[in-house]
Protein backbone atom coordinates (compact mmCIF):
# COMPACT_ATOMS: atom_id res chain seq x y z
CA UNK A 1 0.00 0.00 0.00
CA UNK A 2 1.30 3.08 -0.92
CA UNK A 3 1.80 5.61 2.25
CA UNK A 4 2.70 9.36 2.35
CA UNK A 5 5.10 10.04 5.84
CA UNK A 6 5.82 13.49 6.69
CA UNK A 7 8.80 13.72 9.07
CA UNK A 8 10.82 16.73 10.79
CA UNK A 9 14.35 16.94 11.38
CA UNK A 10 16.55 19.35 13.18
CA UNK A 11 18.67 21.91 10.89
CA UNK A 12 22.22 19.92 10.82
CA UNK A 13 20.11 16.83 9.63
CA UNK A 14 20.85 17.45 6.12
CA UNK A 15 23.87 19.28 4.78
CA UNK A 16 22.36 22.48 3.21
CA UNK A 17 21.12 23.27 7.08
CA UNK A 18 24.99 24.98 7.54
CA UNK A 19 23.50 28.04 5.45
CA UNK A 20 21.36 29.05 8.65
CA UNK A 21 24.07 29.81 11.10
CA UNK A 22 25.00 32.84 9.10
CA UNK A 23 21.67 32.97 7.25
CA UNK A 24 19.34 32.52 9.76
CA UNK A 25 16.10 34.95 7.85
CA UNK A 26 16.63 32.46 4.82
CA UNK A 27 14.44 29.49 3.59
CA UNK A 28 15.48 26.77 1.29
CA UNK A 29 12.59 24.66 -0.57
CA UNK A 30 13.96 21.33 -2.23
CA UNK A 31 12.55 21.26 -6.01
CA UNK A 32 10.87 18.21 -6.72
CA UNK A 33 12.43 16.21 -9.49
CA UNK A 34 11.87 12.50 -10.44
CA UNK A 35 14.99 11.23 -9.67
CA UNK A 36 17.40 10.37 -13.13
CA UNK A 37 20.72 8.26 -12.79
CA UNK A 38 20.31 7.84 -9.17
CA UNK A 39 20.74 11.91 -8.51
CA UNK A 40 18.81 12.78 -5.53
CA UNK A 41 17.97 16.43 -4.64
CA UNK A 42 19.88 18.35 -7.77
CA UNK A 43 17.77 21.93 -7.65
CA UNK A 44 16.83 23.64 -4.33
CA UNK A 45 15.65 27.17 -3.99
CA UNK A 46 16.94 29.47 -1.11
CA UNK A 47 14.79 32.72 -0.42
CA UNK A 48 14.99 35.92 1.56
CA UNK A 49 18.65 35.82 0.89
CA UNK A 50 21.39 37.40 -1.43
CA UNK A 51 21.75 34.27 -3.89
CA UNK A 52 26.04 35.71 -4.14
CA UNK A 53 25.94 34.95 -0.54
CA UNK A 54 24.73 30.91 -0.45
CA UNK A 55 27.86 29.42 -1.14
CA UNK A 56 29.61 30.89 1.39
CA UNK A 57 27.33 30.48 4.07
CA UNK A 58 26.95 26.52 3.12
CA UNK A 59 30.53 25.86 3.53
CA UNK A 60 32.33 22.46 2.77
CA UNK A 61 30.82 19.71 3.65
CA UNK A 62 31.68 15.95 2.99
CA UNK A 63 28.69 15.07 0.95
CA UNK A 64 28.10 18.28 -1.51
CA UNK A 65 30.95 18.55 -4.07
CA UNK A 66 29.77 21.75 -5.23
CA UNK A 67 26.71 24.06 -4.84
CA UNK A 68 26.30 26.40 -8.56
CA UNK A 69 23.64 29.65 -8.76
CA UNK A 70 21.50 28.16 -11.69
CA UNK A 71 18.95 31.35 -11.59
CA UNK A 72 18.52 34.57 -9.73
CA UNK A 73 14.58 35.78 -8.78
CA UNK A 74 13.66 38.45 -6.43
CA UNK A 75 14.14 37.47 -2.83
CA UNK A 76 16.02 34.60 -3.86
CA UNK A 77 18.29 31.93 -6.18
CA UNK A 78 17.72 28.22 -7.30
CA UNK A 79 21.04 26.28 -7.13
CA UNK A 80 22.24 22.77 -8.44
CA UNK A 81 23.44 20.55 -5.90
CA UNK A 82 26.56 18.08 -7.20
CA UNK A 83 26.64 15.82 -4.29
CA UNK A 84 29.49 13.17 -2.93
CA UNK A 85 29.02 9.10 -2.61
CA UNK A 86 27.96 8.91 0.62
CA UNK A 87 26.75 6.02 2.67
CA UNK A 88 24.64 7.79 5.39
CA UNK A 89 22.53 10.89 6.03
CA UNK A 90 19.37 11.74 4.60
CA UNK A 91 20.51 11.82 1.21
CA UNK A 92 22.15 8.27 1.28
CA UNK A 93 18.57 6.93 3.04
CA UNK A 94 16.59 8.60 0.10
CA UNK A 95 18.72 7.20 -2.67
CA UNK A 96 19.15 3.40 -0.83
CA UNK A 97 15.44 2.94 0.16
CA UNK A 98 13.75 4.43 -2.99
CA UNK A 99 11.59 6.72 -1.67
CA UNK A 100 9.82 9.51 -3.64
CA UNK A 101 10.25 13.38 -1.90
CA UNK A 102 7.02 14.95 -2.66
CA UNK A 103 8.02 18.29 -0.77
CA UNK A 104 11.41 19.64 1.38
CA UNK A 105 11.40 22.67 3.34
CA UNK A 106 14.28 24.26 5.91
CA UNK A 107 14.83 27.13 8.21
CA UNK A 108 16.49 28.20 10.67
CA UNK A 109 14.14 26.05 13.14
CA UNK A 110 14.61 22.37 11.08
CA UNK A 111 13.22 20.38 8.06
CA UNK A 112 10.18 19.35 7.36
CA UNK A 113 10.21 16.12 4.81
CA UNK A 114 6.90 14.88 2.66
CA UNK A 115 7.69 11.59 1.22
CA UNK A 116 5.73 9.17 -0.57
CA UNK A 117 7.13 4.99 -0.12
CA UNK A 118 5.23 2.22 -2.58
CA UNK A 119 5.42 -0.23 0.61
CA UNK A 120 5.16 -0.27 3.88
CA UNK A 121 8.84 -2.17 3.69
CA UNK A 122 10.62 0.83 2.12
CA UNK A 123 8.97 3.48 4.59
CA UNK A 124 10.62 1.04 7.45
CA UNK A 125 14.06 0.44 5.88
CA UNK A 126 13.91 4.36 5.26
CA UNK A 127 13.28 5.10 8.88
CA UNK A 128 15.66 1.79 9.99
CA UNK A 129 18.54 3.12 8.09
CA UNK A 130 18.59 6.74 9.65
CA UNK A 131 18.03 5.07 12.82
CA UNK A 132 21.39 2.99 12.35
CA UNK A 133 23.22 6.34 10.84
CA UNK A 134 22.45 8.61 13.27
CA UNK A 135 20.05 10.77 11.30
CA UNK A 136 16.92 12.12 13.60
CA UNK A 137 14.06 12.77 12.06
CA UNK A 138 10.66 12.55 13.62
CA UNK A 139 7.67 11.47 12.56
CA UNK A 140 4.78 13.49 12.53
CA UNK A 141 1.99 12.11 10.23
CA UNK A 142 1.52 8.59 8.36
CA UNK A 143 -1.65 8.70 6.15
CA UNK A 144 -2.89 6.23 2.77
CA UNK A 145 -3.05 7.37 -0.59
CA UNK A 146 -6.62 7.04 -0.22
CA UNK A 147 -6.47 9.19 3.25
CA UNK A 148 -4.60 12.14 1.00
CA UNK A 149 -6.83 12.08 -1.98
CA UNK A 150 -9.98 12.74 -0.17
CA UNK A 151 -9.78 15.98 -2.48
CA UNK A 152 -11.74 14.04 -4.78
CA UNK A 153 -11.76 14.79 -8.34
CA UNK A 154 -9.14 17.85 -7.96
CA UNK A 155 -6.61 15.49 -6.68
CA UNK A 156 -6.06 17.81 -3.26
CA UNK A 157 -4.36 15.99 0.06
CA UNK A 158 -5.79 16.51 3.72
CA UNK A 159 -3.04 19.70 4.27
CA UNK A 160 -3.33 21.16 1.13
CA UNK A 161 -7.17 21.60 0.99
CA UNK A 162 -6.77 23.14 4.63
CA UNK A 163 -4.31 25.51 3.49
CA UNK A 164 -5.79 26.99 0.23
CA UNK A 165 -9.15 26.94 2.49
CA UNK A 166 -7.82 28.92 5.44
CA UNK A 167 -5.73 31.45 3.11
CA UNK A 168 -8.96 32.16 0.98
CA UNK A 169 -11.21 32.79 4.82
CA UNK A 170 -8.44 34.91 5.87
CA UNK A 171 -8.09 37.30 2.62
CA UNK A 172 -4.85 35.55 1.36
CA UNK A 173 -6.16 36.11 -2.10
CA UNK A 174 -7.81 39.58 -1.69
CA UNK A 175 -6.59 43.03 -2.96
CA UNK A 176 -5.15 44.49 -0.61
CA UNK A 177 -4.37 40.84 1.06
CA UNK A 178 -5.76 40.64 4.77
CA UNK A 179 -3.80 37.95 6.38
CA UNK A 180 0.31 37.46 5.78
CA UNK A 181 1.93 33.53 4.75
CA UNK A 182 3.52 34.29 8.31
CA UNK A 183 0.01 34.91 9.87
CA UNK A 184 -1.82 31.27 8.14
CA UNK A 185 1.03 29.37 9.14
CA UNK A 186 0.75 30.34 12.37
CA UNK A 187 -2.91 28.82 12.86
CA UNK A 188 -1.88 25.77 10.71
CA UNK A 189 1.19 25.07 12.91
CA UNK A 190 3.96 24.91 10.61
CA UNK A 191 6.66 27.09 8.90
CA UNK A 192 5.83 29.67 6.18
CA UNK A 193 8.01 28.10 3.98
CA UNK A 194 5.74 24.79 4.10
CA UNK A 195 2.74 26.52 3.74
CA UNK A 196 4.17 28.38 0.92
CA UNK A 197 4.75 24.93 -0.22
CA UNK A 198 1.45 23.29 -0.17
CA UNK A 199 -0.47 26.61 -1.15
CA UNK A 200 1.63 26.35 -4.52
CA UNK A 201 1.05 22.75 -5.08
CA UNK A 202 -2.28 22.95 -4.24
CA UNK A 203 -2.86 25.57 -6.77
CA UNK A 204 -1.25 23.52 -9.31
CA UNK A 205 -3.18 20.08 -8.29
CA UNK A 206 -6.45 22.54 -8.82
CA UNK A 207 -5.00 23.81 -12.14
CA UNK A 208 -4.22 20.54 -13.50
CA UNK A 209 -7.54 18.75 -12.50
CA UNK A 210 -9.56 21.90 -13.80
CA UNK A 211 -8.33 23.88 -16.79
CA UNK A 212 -5.95 21.32 -18.09
CA UNK A 213 -7.34 18.00 -17.81
CA UNK A 214 -10.77 18.91 -17.79
CA UNK A 215 -10.22 21.55 -20.96
CA UNK A 216 -11.23 24.62 -19.66
CA UNK A 217 -11.56 27.28 -22.18
CA UNK A 218 -8.34 28.64 -23.62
Amino acid sequence: MTTIAEFTAPTQAFPLGSLFETLPEASVELERLVPANRVVFPYFWVWDADPTEIEGAIGDHPDLECVRLVDELDGGGLFRAHWNESDDGIVAAVDETDLSILSANGTSDGWSFEVRAETNDSLAAFQEFCTENDVRLSLSRISSVTEMHVGGRYNLTPQQREALTLAYEEGYYDHPREATLEEIATQVGITRPSLSSRLRRGSRNLIENTLIHRGGPK
